[in-house]
């Protein structure tokens, strides 16, 4: 099984390589930095509308579990469409019946509106993830159904909070495996709201008679960690993507607190490292409701003027595919992100 998994790396990251290369032509998602939008399935969606807002043709993808119950769970299929400008596209769900949840990737939200068609209704998707969800009184009865579906490679509880004006109680626990979606038979005072908070990104709907309502992604609610060490933020070069690390090696502190200072200077600037599971109450996207990552870093190696093809990540690519990284072991490479701002220290005069 490992050298299976094994292979499954090595071939994903022979593709982004020779993708990296131009070597082949194929377009795929591996390089988007923008937000995606996630939508928890049900048997009764019948497609999702993708509408293309600007003035010039796009890319997009959609991508879901192979098999959310494998120990692969990791492995997605993904199908690239081509969109041209002001266009609606309806795409057929009939064929992804089976996905637990999907992924819809463009290399800018902010020019597509994504939504998705039942028999009755159309439901308008929102771009972002969030460990915190929201459903305002003024949405729901009291009794009805909560669809969620964890987003993460790793299990978890949900906690389901009601909110009133006087008080703030738990009305309820989900334990979900990686990936899994599950419904829960819920009864909600009509004057409170409802917040779902969990430790790593979910999404999910409020299902009440005929009617599904999207759970809104709200800030992250986790009380990330002051650390002892230096903590830095690196970004992608749009703000669209963000991670955190933290060291207490006085050379990367000196080569990061660098690249602030002087950002269009030449310097070492490829953030080399290993990643390890869970966020350890730090790693976080600050252009994401300061949502946290499955994954943090675990060994900051160094900054690196050129990295190897074979290397190169992104955050949300490091979260799609978290499995086979961790099983690998391998240093990744981000290379298009760079060293902003440091969190718990102050520069140095």
């Amino acid at each position: 099984m490992n050298q299976t998994r094994h292979k499954n790396l090595t071939q994903t990251l022979q593709t982004l390589a020779l993708w990296t290369a131009g070597i082949i032509s194929q377009l795929t998602s591996v390089q988007v930095q923008a937000q995606p939008w996630y939508l928890s399935m049900r048997n009764d969606f019948e497609s999702v509308i993708v509408e293309n807002l600007s003035n010039e043709s796009q890319y997009f993808w959609i991508s879901g579990p192979v098999d959310p119950s494998s120990s692969d769970a990791a492995q997605k299929e993904e199908t690239t469409y081509s969109i041209n400008a002001k266009e609606k596209m309806i795409i057929p769900l009939n064929e992804k019946k089976n996905w637990s949840w999907i992924q819809i990737k463009s290399y800018d939200d902010l020019q597509f509106k994504v939504s998705v068609q039942t028999k009755t209704e159309t439901i308008a998707l929102q771009a972002g993830r969030s460990n915190t969800l929201n459903l305002k009184s003024s949405l729901f009865s009291q009794d009805g159904v909560l669809q969620i579906t964890n987003l993460s490679p790793i299990e978890q509880e949900a906690h389901l909070i009601q909110n009133s004006a006087s008080q703030k109680k738990e009305v309820g626990l989900v334990k979900l495996s990686k990936f899994e979606t599950k419904t829960i038979s819920l009864s909600v005072d009509r004057v409170s709201s409802l917040a779902i908070e969990a430790d790593y990104p979910v999404t999910g709907f409020w299902l009440q008679q005929k009617t599904i309502q999207p759970l809104s992604l709200e800030k992250s609610h986790s009380k990330f960690s002051n650390s002892s060490q230096s903590q830095f933020l690196l970004s992608n070069r749009s703000k669209t993507q963000s991670f955190v690390f933290t060291t207490s090696d006085p050379e990367l502190i000196k080569a990061a607190r660098e690249q602030i200072r002087y950002p269009n200077k030449a310097l070492p600037r490829i953030f080399v490292a290993t990643i390890q599971k869970g966020h350890s109450n730090q790693n976080k996207d600050k252009f994401a409701l300061q949502s946290p990552w499955s994954w943090s870093v675990k060994e900051a190696i160094r900054f690196a003027d050129f990295g190897h093809q074979a290397c190169d990540g992104s955050p949300q690519l490091v979260e799609d595919f978290l499995l086979p990284w961790l099983e690998a072991d391998q240093a990744i490479c981000f290379w298009n992100y760079r060293v902003v701002e440091e969190l718990q220290t102050q520069l140095a005069p």
